[in-house]
């Protein structure tokens, strides 16, 4: 499940690159409105993006660490309930956020 977040976030970062290419090749589109609104909706995307990452990294650390604590880690052993890996880039490129500029 991870791996497909990581991948479906890689290619909208993908995604987003080209569409800035497009904008800034046609600047007439820079005044239209729905421009503006684009640009809004990106902003509060990347926002839930971060939000949903910082949940997600609490998440992991707090399962992790429960699964660590008597008694669940009788439990855990029991079930055979293994560490979590939080969401995380695996490459640098896609580390960086692409630069939404429509002005």
């Amino acid at each position: 499940m991870v791996q497909n977040l990581m991948d479906a976030e890689s290619g909208l970062s993908g995604t987003l690159g080209k569409l800035m290419m497009v904008v800034e090749d046609y600047p007439d589109l820079n005044a239209h409105q729905n421009i503006a609104q684009l640009s809004e909706e990106l902003t509060r995307t990347e926002d839930q993006l971060s939000l949903a990452r910082q949940h997600n990294k609490h998440s992991v650390m707090n399962d992790n660490t429960q699964i660590e604590v008597f008694p669940s880690v009788i439990i855990a052993h029991m079930f055979h309930f293994d560490q979590a890996s939080s969401f995380e880039m695996t490459d640098e490129n896609e580390k960086d956020r692409p630069e939404v500029s429509f002005g």
